[in-house]
């Protein structure tokens, strides 16, 4: 099996199921658990060979996994996480070895419901939600997905994702050119927006939208840089620290207990229903069951406000949002 730094695989089930196991290595967490309380940046980066180049200007000793998705410490930067990404890349000739649902020698099968037999589409899928949700930064290395054209489709399904969520949460993305490549940022907002366009009129032909529109939805979704990895290199530190500021003033700083919690949350989710959005407010919520006399509760609580001059109402609204039932109340 992989090393602790391997945080998730793909492998398929046994072909009669047409069915890709998530599979989720415990001991990674690790790292996490180590920094508790503190509040880590997180950069993801997606693709091959020239991802793993790039990486290698930051860190000397470091090695994954090919195929996975690993977490890893950013050298010299006690708070900064890296999510590095091959799970596109996954072969399909393993086959998992226990049941789905069991934990064994600290690996947890997910079983990918509903989802693409096909491990490039189950991965790209996965990545959107942990990078809208949980990333502060995510680098695309185009040579890696293979083309500009690619990228173009790939970002389009992320768009019609997001478009589906009740709070579009804007994902800043670093798209990582080749030296002699050269693309205009007006380019890729046409030739987003009029995938995005084809896309919606194939599936809700009924829907009518504008090309502006739907322009300016892509922007609400992504922050779109063009760099080369030299120029990425120069400004990668200033971008990350700004980024997680920005996201700290959108409340979605969390600390490294509380970004496990949610990550887990998001594969688990990804798993079970894979074109479900994730609701990354509700699953900060700690749920607990709600008391069987809660009317009861309720009535005599206003009425005992009333004698107070206290504003039940405000104090009762302020609970049911916290979802303020400890697991001990009674019933």
């Amino acid at each position: 099996m992989p090393g602790d730094n391997t945080l998730i695989r793909f492998v398929p089930a046994p072909a009669e199921s047409q069915r890709l196991y998530l599979l989720e290595n415990m001991a990674s967490y690790r790292l996490l658990d180590q920094m508790g309380e503190k509040r880590p940046s997180v950069v993801m980066a997606i693709g091959g060979k020239e991802k793993k180049r790039f990486l290698s200007n930051f860190f000397m000793d470091y090695s994954m996994v090919n195929y996975s998705l690993a977490l890893a410490r950013w050298p010299s930067q006690s708070s900064r996480l890296l999510l590095d990404c091959e799970l596109q890349l996954s072969p399909k000739e393993e086959t998992p070895q226990t049941i789905e649902g069991c934990q064994y020698n600290q690996w947890i099968h997910h079983p990918l419901k509903g989802v693409s037999h096909d491990v490039e589409v189950a991965s790209l899928g996965l990545y959107k939600v942990i990078s809208s949700s949980l990333c502060d930064i995510t680098l695309i290395f185009v040579s890696d997905i293979g083309s500009m054209k690619k990228v173009v489709h790939l970002l389009s399904r992320w768009a019609l994702s997001a478009m589906a969520e009740e709070d579009i949460i804007q994902t800043k993305i670093f798209l990582i050119l080749d030296e002699a490549e050269l693309y205009s940022a007006d380019a890729l907002w046409f030739e987003l927006t009029t995938s995005i366009l084809s896309e919606m009129r194939s599936s809700e032909p009924l829907m009518a939208r504008t090309f502006a529109e739907i322009k300016q939805l892509s922007h609400r979704c992504f922050r779109i840089s063009f760099l080369t990895q030299e120029e990425l290199c120069n400004c990668f530190c200033f971008d990350a620290s700004a980024t997680a500021t920005h996201r700290k003033n959108l409340g979605l700083e969390f600390s490294a207990t509380q970004w496990k919690f949610l990550f887990r949350s998001a594969i688990a989710q990804y798993a079970a229903q894979p074109f479900f959005p994730f609701n990354i407010i509700a699953a900060t919520r700690i749920l607990h069951p709600l008391p069987t006399k809660l009317v009861d509760h309720i009535t005599g609580f206003v009425q005992a406000c009333s004698h107070q001059g206290i504003d039940s109402i405000r104090v009762i609204a302020s609970a049911l949002v916290l979802d303020a039932f400890p697991s001990n109340m009674p019933g």
